[in-house]
């Protein structure tokens, strides 16, 4: 199930975050779609947490939270990395508000799959 547009298609998946709000912990919702550009797979996880339906999704590009702070920590970024296996990984949300540098770095030495931290690099 998706939605087409000029160059760009849509798919949604099973969503789940234990850092929502009280009132929204645990709540299943389809979020995070990957985009299909030109070809190339794009999976943004947006704030999910891993979950096991993930090895079942197929991505060019991973876009995936490793600060902890309401997103996946490194760890947890891991864990989604190595169960979709993408052709490269981008690590997100660090150096912001929250989040280092550590991070980012922490999740490309461990993701096994090719990553690309883009933005300051120390």
């Amino acid at each position: 199930m998706g939605r087409q547009f000029a160059n760009c298609e849509t798919r949604r998946y099973a969503h789940r975050s234990g850092r929502a709000a009280p009132s929204c912990a645990g709540v299943q919702s389809a979020r995070g779609p990957p985009k299909f550009l030109n070809g190339k797979r794009i999976y943004h996880t947006g704030d999910t947490d891993p979950l096991p339906e993930m090895k079942n999704i197929q991505c060019d590009i991973l876009l995936v939270p490793v600060s902890g702070t309401y997103v996946c920590t490194a760890e947890e970024a891991v864990q989604i990395a190595q169960m979709v296996k993408p052709a490269l990984a981008i690590p997100m949300h660090w150096d912001t508000i929250v989040g280092s540098w550590q991070d980012a770095n922490d999740f490309k030495q461990h993701a096994g799959v090719p990553v690309e931290i883009l933005g300051k690099t120390s």
